[in-house]
């Protein structure tokens, strides 16, 4: 049966998430961020793992992964820093006057 929600992290199919916003992890992430333009990518691992000690065990490219596709992360540098994703700017409309 199908999931729609999830989303796996790993090729073996071992490791996996669900989408959405609701996510604790996905929420700690941003916290950590807010604060931080950029961290270090073992360092984020330790702090999510404080309570989430299966994080310990995750195989680094399955949760390089899950920072990139779900918590809408860039890993920079073979695993070294994250930091959010950019996004651009919507274009502002400006009403010329003559």
């Amino acid at each position: 049966m199908a999931l729609p929600r999830l989303r796996w992290l790993d090729e073996g199919a071992d490791w996996f998430s669900f989408t959405g916003e609701r996510s604790r992890l996905r929420r700690a992430v941003r916290k950590i961020l807010a604060v931080a333009d950029r961290v270090l990518f073992a360092d984020l691992r330790s702090a999510l793992a404080k309570g989430r000690s299966y994080l310990l065990h995750a195989p680094l490219r399955a949760l390089e992964r899950y920072l990139s596709d779900l918590a809408d992360c860039e890993v920079d540098g073979d695993q070294e820093w994250v930091r959010l994703r950019r996004r651009h700017a919507a274009p502002v409309l400006v009403r010329l006057t003559a």
